[in-house]
Parts: C-alpha cells; structure tokens; sequence
C-alpha cells in the first residue's frame, strides 16, 4: 500500500509539470510562429498575460520543488535510466514551443544551411549573402554576422540541415531536439559522477526549469558545450584513481570539445586542466599529461577546424560581438545611470567599461589559478566561480549564461554551510532570470514609460542581489530530510 501511495505522490507533480509545458506549447506553438521573429512581450501582450506567465513560470519551479522534496523524503527512488525517461517525457512538449527568449536557434538552423545547402562557410559569409534564404527573417540583427561558435558545432548544425534541408519547421524541432538530448545526456551523468546525493543531484538537473526552458524552448547549444565538460569529468572519476594518466588525457580530450562548441568552455577547462596535471603522481606523469593535452587540444582544433579555415576566423568574431551592444548587466546599468546623471558617455567609456570588467575576469581567473596549483583548489568550485563572475562582468548578459555555472554548483561537494548557499543562489538565478523578461520588457512598456535605467536597476537588483539573499533564507531553513549535502 505505502509503494502504490508513494507512486500517487510523485504521480501529480510529474502530471502538473507535463500539463505546465502543454500549456506552453499550445500557448506559444513552434509552427505558427515559424514565418516571423516575435518575443515573449510579443506573444503576451499586456501586463496581465506576463502576470499569466510569470505565475506558470513560478508553479513549475513550485513543482521542481516539490518533486525534490519527494525524493529527500524518499517517497520518489526510480532507478537512473527510470529517472531519464521520466524527465523526457516530462520536457518533451518543450520541442514544440517557439523559442520565445532568444532568436539563436533559428541562426543555428541559418548556418547549418549555409554549411550543408550552399557548401558555403559560416565563418566567412553571413546569412544576408543569401537574401531568398527562407530563414534569413529570423536572422535579426544577426543578418549580417558570421557565426560566433566553434566547429563542432557547426558540423553539428550542418548534419542536422543535411538531413532536413528543405523543411524548415523539421530542422527547427532537430535542432531543439539536440539541445534536449545534450541535457537529458548530462543529467544522466550526473547521476553517475556525483559521490552523493546522486538521486537528488539528477532531478535538481533533469527537472530544473530554468534549464528546461533554455535548452528545450529555446534550444540553445550551450547544453552541448556542458555535455563535454560534465562526459570528460565523469571519466575522471570513474578512471582517475587507477589510471591517472589515461583518463586526465581522455577527460581533457573531451573537455576540449566544449569550446570547440562554445568559446566560453574554455573558462572551466582551465581549471580541470590544472587539476588533472596536479593529480599526477609525479613529475614524469604531469609532464606526459601536459604534453599529450597539448598534442590532442592542436589536433582536436586542426581536425575541426580542416572544414572551415582558420580558427583566428571565430577569434576575431567573438572579439566584434565582445565589444558591441549590451543586455541588462551590472556594466550596462553603469553605463545607463552614468547617461542618466548627464556624463558625456562616449565610445572610449563604453570601451574603458568593457576592459574594466575584462580585467577583473583575468585577475579572478589567475587567482582562481592559483588558488588551484598551490592549494588543491577543486575544479568544480572554480569552474563555477569563474562562469559566475563572467556573468557579472559581461557587457552582453544573456539569459543562458545563468546555465553555465549550475552543473558546476551541483556537483561541487566541499562540506560546509557555503556549498548549500552556492546551490540555493544558482537555482533562485535561473529562476529570476526566467522572470527577468517581464520585467525588461512588460514592466519596462507599461510600468516604467519606456525608462531603461528603471528597468535594468530592478533586474539587476533582483537577479543579482535577490537571488544569493534568497539562497541565504532558503539554505538556512533546517527541514528535515532537505538537506542538499547528505
């Protein structure tokens, strides 16, 4: 009777969370938005209708909790692959939603055609050089762009498009549908990677919907780029304490495909670099781990790059977007009040800003750096700080970038009141962050008269000030059985 009760239990919140994203797609449907860009505002457009999402938004996080409080009570144990299915059929909806906070999937679907349909180069020809492209609508203010990721991912977008390349809507759900399968993938090595907790780490992952609505709704490459990364540190803990040597070289070896997918991978990897030189057992076995990385990075980068050119091409791409535009950040609202407050804000201000944030990345990553060579720092902590800082010094801010640290956060199992904070901070992130569009865009038009400066002061309050205030209250309640260390 306590089986059959305990499977009605957790048989709701699954139920609830299925039906939330249904909702969504039949709300926002991926086929009848295909032909035109639109954004959230767009598809909810007044202050009701955002209320209306804001409070879907928060029931399925209501929900995420409470299918964690089922599995720390242990009213919920499926076995991992059980655990997989279930969060697929639960996130499977989501293929079918538009990509309503972000216009990149269409860019990748853009590109992948340009690779795979005109056997042209992403890294030298934007999509405005091919003005019938059916998808060129949806390149935005990208039009002109060439792209801004590695070759994997390229070779990966151009597989998707040769399978589909004159159906349009197909490519689109492909696409979307690779995003997901990088996240169910990393969930399931979750599970297998972490020392503790693993049950509750995987549903912390698999049923976050933050994630699920960056990876499936909007179907962003980064779950890819963290694929890597979480695949390479799962061979090190099943392979590290018997053959050092081998699995830090085929760790990095896959680590390294992160930012061959994704730039930004390279700010982690750094660190897990350092960690498995430093967990050789001598001087002979660092200098092996050190020279066979070296070897297999030039090659990974020779081979994937052998289709596209130089690999100096997507240097000077990232430098371009690095330096132009800016989202709601910390930067950006400096930028705003120093507007407001009647300085003269030129070009070599907005530079100077941009440089300013870019050293305090460099200091924190070579004291991150240190810290790790000298004191045994873990990877996974620094891995997590360093994406962290970088989302609070970025010119660009983007609601994906509140991903990145998370696995990180997750995984990390250094004792203490502190980790539990750092957990708590980055959940409350993702969840505000999924908010932080009705603010910059439904309050911003009917609150705030069009006022910017308003605007990004309350989102960065809220995401950055709000989210580890909120961590400091909900890690410091003792509920029994809720504890993330044990």
């Amino acid at each position: 009777m306590g089986n059959v009760w305990s499977r009605l239990t957790v048989f709701w919140p699954l139920l609830l969370t299925f039906a939330g994203y249904s909702l969504l797609a039949w709300w926002m449907p991926l086929p009848l938005n295909v032909h035109f860009l639109t954004a959230l505002r767009q598809l909810t457009p007044s202050l009701e209708a955002g209320g209306l999402y804001g409070l879907l938004v928060t029931g399925l996080f209501a929900l995420y909790g409470w299918l964690y409080w089922l599995v720390r009570r242990g009213d919920w144990h499926p076995r991992p692959w059980t655990l997989l299915l279930t969060a697929i059929l639960v996130s499977l909806p989501t293929l079918f939603v538009y990509p309503y906070n972000a216009n990149d999937l269409f860019r990748y679907a853009l590109r992948g055609r340009i690779t795979a349909v005109y056997q042209d180069n992403p890294y030298l020809t934007p999509p405005a050089s091919y003005p019938s492209e059916p998808l060129l609508a949806q390149a935005g203010e990208w039009a002109q762009a060439t792209t801004p990721y590695g070759p994997v991912w390229e070779l990966i977008a151009a597989g998707i498009a040769t399978v589909a390349p004159n159906d349009t809507l197909i490519l689109l759900i492909l696409l979307k549908l690779v995003a997901l399968l990088a996240f169910w993938l990393s969930g399931l090595l979750i599970w297998y990677a972490a020392s503790v907790n693993k049950l509750g780490k995987s549903v912390l992952w698999l049923f976050n919907p933050g994630l699920i609505l960056i990876f499936g709704v909007d179907g962003h490459n980064d779950s890819v780029m963290l694929l890597w990364l979480l695949a390479g540190w799962a061979v090190w803990v099943w392979l590290g304490e018997r053959w050092p040597s081998v699995a830090a070289t085929a760790a990095f070896a896959l680590m390294f495909l992160a930012p061959l997918t994704k730039a930004i991978g390279l700010l982690p990897l750094a660190f897990f670099w350092l960690y498995f030189v430093r967990q050789q057992d001598d001087t002979h076995g660092r200098v092996r781990v050190i020279l066979s990385t070296a070897v297999l990075s030039l090659l990974l980068t020779l081979l994937t790059f052998a289709p596209f050119g130089s690999p100096l091409l997507l240097a000077e791409r990232l430098v371009a977007e690095a330096s132009a535009g800016a989202g709601f950040s910390i930067v950006a609202l400096i930028f705003l009040a120093g507007s407001a407050a009647g300085y003269g804000i030129t070009p070599t201000f907005v530079a100077l800003l941009s440089r300013g944030g870019l050293a305090l990345l460099v200091l924190t990553a070579l004291w991150l750096a240190w810290r790790s060579w000298f004191y045994g720092r873990h990877p996974l902590r620094s891995g997590a700080d360093i994406t962290a800082v970088y989302l609070t010094q970025a010119f660009n801010f983007r609601l994906w970038y509140a991903a990145w640290p998370f696995p990180f956060v997750l995984l990390d199992e250094t004792p203490g009141w502190v980790t539990r904070w750092r957990l708590h901070t980055a959940v409350w992130f993702l969840y505000l962050s999924q908010l932080s569009p009705l603010i910059v865009g439904h309050l911003w038009l009917y609150l705030f008269d069009r006022n910017h400066l308003t605007s990004h002061a309350l989102v960065v309050a809220v995401m950055f000030g709000l989210s580890p205030l909120l961590a400091y209250f909900s890690s410091s309640v003792a509920i029994r059985g809720v504890n993330v260390e044990n």
